[in-house]
Protein backbone atom coordinates (compact mmCIF):
# COMPACT_ATOMS: atom_id res chain seq x y z
CA UNK A 1 0.00 0.00 0.00
CA UNK A 2 2.82 2.44 0.80
CA UNK A 3 4.45 2.05 -2.64
CA UNK A 4 1.05 2.76 -4.22
CA UNK A 5 0.76 5.97 -2.19
CA UNK A 6 4.26 7.03 -3.24
CA UNK A 7 3.32 6.45 -6.89
CA UNK A 8 0.21 8.62 -6.53
CA UNK A 9 2.18 11.36 -4.79
CA UNK A 10 4.85 11.28 -7.51
CA UNK A 11 2.16 11.58 -10.20
CA UNK A 12 0.61 14.54 -8.34
CA UNK A 13 4.00 16.27 -8.16
CA UNK A 14 4.61 15.65 -11.88
CA UNK A 15 1.17 17.10 -12.76
CA UNK A 16 1.85 20.18 -10.65
CA UNK A 17 5.28 20.62 -12.24
CA UNK A 18 3.79 20.35 -15.75
CA UNK A 19 1.22 23.04 -14.90
CA UNK A 20 3.94 25.34 -13.58
CA UNK A 21 6.00 24.84 -16.73
CA UNK A 22 3.00 25.55 -18.96
CA UNK A 23 2.15 28.66 -16.93
CA UNK A 24 5.62 29.96 -17.74
CA UNK A 25 4.58 30.15 -21.41
CA UNK A 26 1.55 32.30 -20.54
CA UNK A 27 -0.75 30.57 -23.02
CA UNK A 28 -4.43 29.73 -22.85
CA UNK A 29 -6.56 26.89 -24.17
CA UNK A 30 -6.50 26.82 -27.98
CA UNK A 31 -3.95 27.32 -30.73
CA UNK A 32 -0.90 29.56 -30.90
CA UNK A 33 2.31 29.95 -32.89
CA UNK A 34 5.51 28.58 -31.36
CA UNK A 35 8.94 27.27 -32.28
CA UNK A 36 9.39 23.52 -32.01
CA UNK A 37 12.95 22.26 -31.80
CA UNK A 38 13.78 18.61 -32.41
CA UNK A 39 17.08 16.76 -32.64
CA UNK A 40 18.10 15.62 -36.13
CA UNK A 41 17.54 11.89 -36.53
CA UNK A 42 20.70 11.55 -38.62
CA UNK A 43 22.91 14.45 -37.50
CA UNK A 44 21.76 15.02 -33.92
CA UNK A 45 21.79 18.76 -34.67
CA UNK A 46 18.99 21.03 -33.47
CA UNK A 47 16.21 21.51 -36.02
CA UNK A 48 13.71 24.33 -35.35
CA UNK A 49 10.45 25.04 -37.14
CA UNK A 50 7.65 27.53 -36.56
CA UNK A 51 4.33 25.72 -36.03
CA UNK A 52 0.80 26.29 -34.87
CA UNK A 53 0.49 24.28 -31.65
CA UNK A 54 -2.56 23.55 -29.51
CA UNK A 55 -2.75 23.78 -25.73
CA UNK A 56 -5.44 21.51 -24.22
CA UNK A 57 -5.77 19.96 -20.74
CA UNK A 58 -2.24 20.92 -19.65
CA UNK A 59 -0.58 19.38 -22.70
CA UNK A 60 0.69 20.69 -26.02
CA UNK A 61 -0.12 19.22 -29.41
CA UNK A 62 1.42 19.50 -32.87
CA UNK A 63 -0.12 18.02 -35.99
CA UNK A 64 0.33 17.53 -39.69
CA UNK A 65 -1.47 15.78 -42.55
CA UNK A 66 1.20 13.16 -43.24
CA UNK A 67 4.17 11.41 -41.69
CA UNK A 68 6.46 13.43 -43.99
CA UNK A 69 8.36 16.30 -42.46
CA UNK A 70 11.69 16.46 -40.75
CA UNK A 71 10.35 17.65 -37.39
CA UNK A 72 7.96 14.69 -37.15
CA UNK A 73 10.53 12.13 -38.29
CA UNK A 74 13.07 13.61 -35.86
CA UNK A 75 10.83 13.35 -32.80
CA UNK A 76 9.87 9.79 -33.66
CA UNK A 77 13.58 8.96 -33.35
CA UNK A 78 14.22 11.18 -30.28
CA UNK A 79 11.14 12.26 -28.31
CA UNK A 80 12.87 15.18 -26.55
CA UNK A 81 11.61 18.53 -27.86
CA UNK A 82 11.95 22.19 -26.94
CA UNK A 83 9.02 24.58 -27.28
CA UNK A 84 9.62 28.35 -27.41
CA UNK A 85 6.88 30.95 -27.08
CA UNK A 86 7.66 34.67 -26.80
CA UNK A 87 11.25 33.94 -25.78
CA UNK A 88 10.33 31.44 -23.04
CA UNK A 89 11.47 27.85 -23.54
CA UNK A 90 10.30 24.58 -22.04
CA UNK A 91 11.43 20.99 -22.57
CA UNK A 92 9.00 18.21 -23.34
CA UNK A 93 8.56 14.61 -24.40
CA UNK A 94 6.62 13.90 -27.58
CA UNK A 95 4.55 10.85 -28.48
CA UNK A 96 2.11 9.93 -31.24
CA UNK A 97 -1.48 10.41 -30.13
CA UNK A 98 -3.72 7.40 -30.77
CA UNK A 99 -6.99 8.56 -29.10
CA UNK A 100 -9.40 9.19 -32.05
CA UNK A 101 -11.75 11.39 -30.03
CA UNK A 102 -8.90 13.58 -28.80
CA UNK A 103 -7.50 13.78 -32.36
CA UNK A 104 -10.76 15.44 -33.42
CA UNK A 105 -10.73 17.84 -30.48
CA UNK A 106 -7.17 18.93 -31.25
CA UNK A 107 -7.97 19.52 -34.93
CA UNK A 108 -11.03 21.60 -34.06
CA UNK A 109 -8.99 23.70 -31.60
CA UNK A 110 -6.27 24.22 -34.21
CA UNK A 111 -8.54 25.09 -37.14
CA UNK A 112 -11.98 26.64 -37.44
CA UNK A 113 -12.51 25.78 -41.09
CA UNK A 114 -12.73 22.60 -43.22
CA UNK A 115 -9.18 21.59 -42.18
CA UNK A 116 -10.58 20.66 -38.76
CA UNK A 117 -12.31 17.70 -40.46
CA UNK A 118 -9.17 16.37 -42.18
CA UNK A 119 -7.41 13.31 -40.81
CA UNK A 120 -4.17 14.35 -39.15
CA UNK A 121 -1.19 12.86 -37.34
CA UNK A 122 -1.14 14.42 -33.87
CA UNK A 123 1.80 14.55 -31.49
CA UNK A 124 1.19 15.00 -27.77
CA UNK A 125 3.91 16.92 -25.94
CA UNK A 126 4.14 16.52 -22.20
CA UNK A 127 6.15 19.29 -20.51
CA UNK A 128 8.93 18.33 -18.19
Amino acid sequence: MESYQVLIDLQTVMNMLSKEIIMKLNIGEGSFIASLTTFGRKTGKLHTVLLRLVFHNDKLYASRRSMNGDWLQNLLKNSHVIIEVNGDKINGKAALLEDKELLGIISSLKYNDERALMERIVIEITPG
